[in-house]
């Protein structure tokens, strides 16, 4: 009768383990998943961000009616004065505010 105790209490213990491997695997999956989750929101939220940006640059690139390297420049010479006049804010801010001046002081 010990040796059947005995067997069945190895027993209990190796499901408990099996089910102890199982639920840590379990949560290192779904964290995985979660971090993967959270890097493509990332990702995404960048790729958005800079193609605004790069958009509002080439809307006002054609605004300028003058060669893109002469545009750009022009473009970094106004976002530095407007980064001193009004700091902290974000670069689509800034080329927001650009355009609107621009469109403004052509009526």
């Amino acid at each position: 009768m010990n040796g059947v105790r005995r067997a069945i209490r190895n027993y209990i213990i190796a499901v408990g383990w099996c089910l102890l491997v199982g639920t840590i695997t379990t949560i290192i999956m779904v964290l995985a998943i979660v971090v993967a989750l959270a890097c493509l929101v990332v990702r995404r939220l960048r790729e958005r961000f800079h193609g605004s940006t790069e958009s509002l640059r080439a809307q006002y690139r054609s605004m300028l009616r003058m060669p893109d390297h002469m545009a750009d420049e022009v473009i970094e010479a106004h976002l530095s004065r407007l980064r001193i006049k009004h700091p902290g804010r974000s670069e689509e801010w800034y080329l927001e505010k650009m355009l609107y001046d621009l469109e403004r002081d052509r009526r």
